[in-house]
């Protein structure tokens, strides 16, 4: 962060490794990268930057489903959380060509490196691809339509560090819930949403509503996350 010249730095944007490597830690659970989820405060820092280049996977290293090492629900879900974290951040998102259909190509050596792969148009043959697809096209979407993502500021109005589950806003009409733990929660309480009444989940138009008391209750799988927009 020091080389950013908000903070005296020489650069006016840097790539965002603090981003990867916690996704990478906290979603795939690459153990030499676990740690960085103790640190809240690298990873709220790397969520709310305007300055950093965020990314999920870089030619440099290997791809977040790879790492994962499957492709079933429970990966769709980890990828899903990760995807709705970059493109909600306040940093520049950048998407590695082939994340969006689901490649999981090993990267390998160095002449592996220096090969040109085609597209693989052909993942799109499989279901859990094209919802990959879709929910990347779906918050892309988001990105360019809602204003708060381009100018409001990231509020992390709640954190659970117990449960590995944080809560943040960019302005007053979305809010993202983003859980980092492997065990599923159930009627789970997320205090201080910034407004009460109904809100619609964005990936699933589902309706929830927030008490008078800005309360939400919800069910979290393992490695969870919504999305939410206020209904007006």
């Amino acid at each position: 962060k020091d080389l950013l010249k908000e903070n005296g730095g020489p650069v006016d944007a840097c790539w965002s490794t603090s981003f990867h490597d916690g996704l990478r830690g906290a979603l795939a659970l690459v153990k030499d990268k676990l740690d960085t989820l103790g640190d809240l405060g690298t990873l709220k820092y790397s969520f709310s930057s305007k300055n950093f280049v965020n990314y999920l996977s870089c030619h440099d290293n290997e791809r977040l489903l790879h790492d994962i090492g499957k492709k079933d629900l429970d990966a769709f879900i980890r990828i899903k959380t990760a995807i709705i974290i970059l493109l909600t951040s306040v940093g520049i998102p950048m998407i590695r060509q082939g994340d969006e259909l689901g490649e999981d190509r090993e990267v390998g050596n160095y002449q592996v490196q220096k090969t040109c792969f085609p597209m693989p148009w052909n993942l799109l043959e499989n279901d859990f691809n094209i919802r990959l697809l879709n929910t990347f096209k779906h918050l892309i979407k988001l990105r360019h339509i809602n204003k708060s993502l381009r100018e409001d500021p990231m509020n992390f109005f709640y954190e659970d560090n117990q449960n590995r589950i944080i809560a943040y806003s960019r302005g007053k009409n979305l809010v993202v819930v983003a859980s980092f733990n492997k065990m599923a929660k159930t009627k789970y309480i997320i205090g201080n949403i910034p407004q009460n009444g109904m809100w619609i989940d964005y990936i699933t138009n589902e309706q929830v509503f927030v008490d008078a008391v800005n309360n939400l209750t919800l069910d979290l799988l393992p490695f969870d996350s919504r999305l939410y927009i206020k209904q007006t």
